[in-house]
């Protein structure tokens, strides 16, 4: 395969999983369907990660300059060091969904949650963009950058509940325990990594 058609392969394929996420978001059952049908290329679909790295570099870069981490770090020594730990954190919550659903006895949706959750994340990485780089750009204050930040973190953990309860078939209770490890998760690797780099 030519390197443009790799290229086109891979904008397609991330094309149309967003376009699923968003279909399911919309509680709309055609993303589901999307998803169940493409394959369950499991591994295919850690190339999220690589859609997210230009959005999730800026905004660690950003935290890099606004923190005391710069005097104890270069900026390329800490954008590898926690580019590392992403990629981590997403193999950890794929091997979360892996236990929980084995656990739950539905091993058979480890697969399209897997896939559902890391095209769920380069949806959410671009929507934290948006405040990133508005706070980069304009003259707010912090407790304005927080606030703005905050309310779109609760309202992703809110859609990325309503992508796992579809993808479970409307299983509510499951869903909220699944969400719930997922954002516990985050929260510890988040402050990990603050407290290491």
């Amino acid at each position: 395969m030519s390197e443009i058609g790799s290229k086109n392969r891979a904008i397609s394929e991330a094309s149309r999983y967003l376009y699923a996420i968003l279909l399911i978001i919309q509680n709309n059952q055609e993303g589901v369907r999307i998803i169940l049908q493409s394959g369950m290329n499991v591994t295919r679909s850690f190339m999220a990660y690589f859609w997210c790295l230009p959005a999730q570099l800026f905004m660690w870069s950003l935290v890099w300059r606004r923190s005391e981490i710069a005097e104890d770090a270069t900026h390329v020594d800490f954008l590898i060091t926690v580019s590392v730990f992403d990629a981590v954190a997403w193999g950890i919550f794929a091997i979360s969904i892996y236990l929980i659903m084995v656990l739950a006895s539905a091993e058979k949706l480890a697969a399209p949650m897997i896939i559902a959750t890391n095209w769920f994340n380069l949806f959410a990485t671009y929507v934290f963009f948006i405040p990133a780089t508005m706070n980069y750009i304009l003259p707010l204050g912090d407790d304005t950058a927080m606030i703005i930040e905050f309310v779109i973190y609760i309202t992703i953990v809110g859609l990325y509940f309503r992508v796992v309860r579809h993808m479970l078939g409307n299983h509510k209770l499951f869903a909220f325990a699944l969400t719930l490890v997922n954002v516990a998760s985050s929260i510890f690797i988040s402050s990990f990594i603050y407290s290491t780099v």
